[in-house]
């Protein structure tokens, strides 16, 4: 290929001298011209450099004079340019990008050639604009607003038979996921370790959840301080011992690295399989009628997950996975998955028209309301993030869902409400709103401490209620116009927050080099915290005054775990011992606690021995020196009332 370029340029050097350019080089000799130099001259260099004038003229020796001070210094007259040097210089500079276009061109096509058996790379489409709504807006007043009763919550999972709170936690993380993480445990020890397996089982394994379940509660800053000499906790380190418990968490497995390939497309394989199993349970769950929809943080500061950690600023854990939730006003979470980047929808199917007037905010509502078992009749909130114009009028059109969310003004469509200037001199409360009543869409804009826009499919601003809020000039609280559209979404909005607080009370720390890890923390602990509030849901539908406290109910599922089925190791503890362990007993000294159902109803290790004298803990009237080895609570043997027999049997005995 001929070089264009370095011809073009050659001959662009050889631009033609003008006749004053001429007249002034003779005035010059090239060596009495001062050179540039890298260091500085002596004073004996200076006084040796002598130059010689040619010409008598007085400016051609001044000129000469501080050229020889500054070596920067040209003559006035050669800064200026002659129109046919302009003219001749601008001629090149085309000819050179003319040349270099041509150039290119033709090294484009013999890089085509090349690379004819060089595969493609394949570049990222940028995304096509979505197709936008229209809307006619008006003033009228919302028409599609839904009678109340219609949305009233009576669905209840009430439960026909006593639940243990064992029994609950099941309900979400069942047998079937304690299987699948032997099974994986067990592969991976001996893909890891040379063929040498762990030999783990389902016990085992209860026992591994049941201890993290405890140090949720009892939190150190390292988990070997529950097994050293100075801070030991005997209720965690007399479960196993610290190697076993390092053992089997370094080992411990969701899935099957030899089937990675299966899971090309799944950025969060590591612990896709644990993570179905436990949303399958959840959807099983009889739902409310009104969620809310928001993100939830799972705390990760590690490298080791690359670009699956996300940053969020307005959260509590700024740096950590992403997951999307889908959450009923109780806190109780039905629906979840992770944010994955390009893959987050992959393998879900979206509607031709979904497609074309969703972005990724609309699809994850979409995705999350498709699970709803009855989803006519229900509501949705959402946040400014998630909502648009198209969102909230497809969901009420094709499948009957309710929905309100704050929205952004650029996605408003064009509809004409007040500035937010207007808004702020008017008072306190002053709102404005426009409907759209052949689509069923109505948008509220209201002045609080400042403008927040709302957009419903089944609210309006009718009837106008009041909240009270601060007046620093009045020092109290004033009342102040609120429309019904603002105060309901206050109120059905934090069902997700509401999750992420009961998590963050007692969360595991299982801090690993595996970046899944905490996602397996975070769903363990969705598990716990679903099973407690179904637990509360169920207590307040039967009237129930006595409620077992969040802590209560995870100590109980860690107690079952470690205790239930499980045989007592050594020789069991009389009342006599427990006395001279903890010292002697006072009038006023606190009653050992009895054991959770789960334990006590297990019929394994149940042994009558005899101690000292006390107060039956079932009928409490008779004393007895008889108590149960594994229990450790006394119960009398009588020929009138057997107590030790009805303790064991009876659920309702205590």
């Amino acid at each position: 290929m001929p070089n264009l370029t370095k011809s073009v340029i050659h001959k662009a050097n050889k631009r033609k001298i003008t006749q004053s350019e001429k007249n002034h080089s003779e005035n010059f000799v090239e060596k009495d011209m001062p050179r540039m130099k890298t260091r500085r001259s002596t004073p004996s260099e200076k006084n040796n450099e002598k130059l010689v004038p040619i010409s008598n003229n007085k400016k051609l020796q001044s000129s000469r004079i501080s050229t020889q001070k500054n070596v920067k210094a040209i003559p006035t007259k050669m800064k200026k340019k002659s129109p046919q040097k302009q003219q001749s210089t601008d001629n090149a500079v085309q000819k050179i990008r003319r040349s270099s276009r041509i150039s290119k061109t033709k090294n484009i096509s013999i890089v085509a050639k090349i690379s004819q058996n060089v595969p493609a790379i394949v570049k990222k489409v940028k995304p096509s604009e979505k197709l936008k709504l229209k809307m006619k807006w008006t003033n009228e007043n919302f028409e599609g607003q839904v009678n109340e009763r219609l949305l009233e919550n009576l669905n209840t999972d009430i439960v026909s038979d006593e639940f243990t709170p064992l029994q609950y936690f099941q309900m979400f993380f069942d047998e079937n996921c304690v299987n699948l993480i032997v099974d994986q445990t067990n592969l991976y020890s001996t893909q890891k370790n040379d063929g040498k397996c762990i030999n783990t089982d389902a016990n085992e394994i209860k026992n591994f959840l049941g201890l993290h379940l405890l140090m949720g509660i009892m939190k150190m800053p390292c988990y070997r301080d529950y097994w050293s000499e100075k801070f030991r906790i005997e209720k965690i380190a007399d479960v196993m011992p610290l190697k076993r418990y390092e053992l089997l968490r370094s080992v411990v497995h969701f899935v099957n690295n030899d089937d990675s390939h299966l899971y090309e497309s799944d950025r969060f394989y590591k612990v896709t399989p644990i993570l179905q199993l436990i949303r399958n349970n959840c959807l099983k769950v009889q739902p409310e009628t009104t969620f809310s929809i928001d993100e939830m943080m799972v705390p990760y500061k590690g490298i080791k997950a690359g670009s699956r950690r996300q940053y969020i600023k307005n959260k509590p854990k700024k740096w950590g996975f992403k997951m999307f939730v889908r959450a009923g006003v109780s806190g109780i979470v039905y629906d979840f998955f992770p944010y994955g980047g390009d893959t987050t929808f992959f393998g879900r199917a979206f509607t031709e028209w979904e497609d074309q007037y969703y972005g990724i905010g609309q699809k994850v509502v979409a995705t999350l309301c498709k699970t709803i078992p009855n989803p006519e009749l229900t509501i949705v909130y959402f946040d400014n993030w998630f909502s648009s114009v198209e969102l909230v009028y497809y969901l009420r059109e094709n499948y009957g869902i309710f929905s309100t969310g704050t929205i952004m003004e650029n996605r408003l469509r064009q509809c004409p409400l007040q500035n937010d200037k207007i808004l702020k001199k008017r008072k306190r409360g002053a709102y404005d709103f426009k409907t759209d009543n052949q689509k069923k869409v109505t948008v509220v804009k209201w002045y609080d401490n400042k403008c927040v826009t709302l957009i419903s499919s089944h609210l309006g601003i009718h009837p106008l209620e009041e909240v009270k809020r601060y007046n620093k000039e009045k020092r109290t609280k004033m009342p102040v116009a609120c429309p019904k559209l603002i105060k309901e979404y206050n109120q059905h909005m934090g069902g997700v927050d509401l999750a992420d607080m009961l998590i963050a009370l007692y969360r595991m720390n299982m801090k690993t080099h595996r970046w899944y890890f905490s996602i397996f923390s975070q769903l363990l602990d969705i598990c716990v915290n679903n099973a407690w509030l179904t637990y509360r849901r169920n207590m307040e539908a039967k009237n129930e005054k006595k409620i077992m406290k969040l802590k209560e109910f995870r100590n109980s599922i860690a107690n079952s775990l470690i205790s239930s089925n499980k045989t007592k190791v050594g020789r069991p503890l009389t009342m006599e011992a427990h006395c001279k362990q903890h010292g002697t007993r006072t009038k006023q000294s606190p009653k050992i606690a009895h054991p959770t159902p789960d334990i006590r109803l297990d019929n394994i290790d149940h042994y009558p021995i005899v101690g000292s004298l006390g107060r039956c803990r079932c009928c409490s009237k008779k004393r007895t020196t008889y108590s149960c080895s594994k229990c450790n609570v006394r119960l009398c043997i009588v020929k009138d009332s057997n107590c030790f027999f009805r303790y064991h049997k009876v659920k309702n005995a205590v």
